[in-house]
């Protein structure tokens, strides 16, 4: 019988437990994930962490009961409020790393799409010209 190994522990395996599988209640002002404001990058990990947000997330379509992750209600001003809290909290390990990456791959059965819609046309897409015009 052959060696067994066990395989080093992963980012998600550290981050695992702080995700929720319940309903969380929030307003505008609150992250979509609880627990957020506890998270550390530099003292938690030994690597380098990039902020990252998508503007919405239901896989319920492609996962049926067991969805991996669903954010309820996105609309373009809950996702401003969050890409501005995002880029407020980041600072960035250099000029040449300042990266703050929006997961939105056209992805529009899962509700993460940032390109325009019938039901928010391109608001999405203002919100992120609006919080970085500073930078244009």
């Amino acid at each position: 019988m052959g060696k067994t190994c066990t395989p080093k522990r992963t980012i998600i395996d550290k981050i695992k437990g702080r995700i929720i599988k319940q309903p969380v209640k929030r307003d505008s002002t609150q992250f979509p994930i609880s627990g957020w404001g506890k998270f550390n990058p530099s003292k938690d990990f030994q690597c380098k962490l990039y902020p990252s947000l998508v503007p919405g997330w239901d896989n319920t379509s492609r996962r049926g009961e067991n969805p991996t992750l669903i954010l309820e209600d996105s609309t373009p001003e809950y996702f401003e409020h969050w890409l501005s809290n995002v880029k407020a909290d980041f600072t960035p390990y250099s000029e040449d790393e300042n990266f703050i990456f929006i997961n939105a791959w056209n992805e529009w059965a899962e509700g993460n799409h940032l390109e325009p819609d019938m039901k928010f046309g391109t608001q999405y897409l203002e919100s992120v010209k609006k919080i970085f015009s500073d930078q244009l």
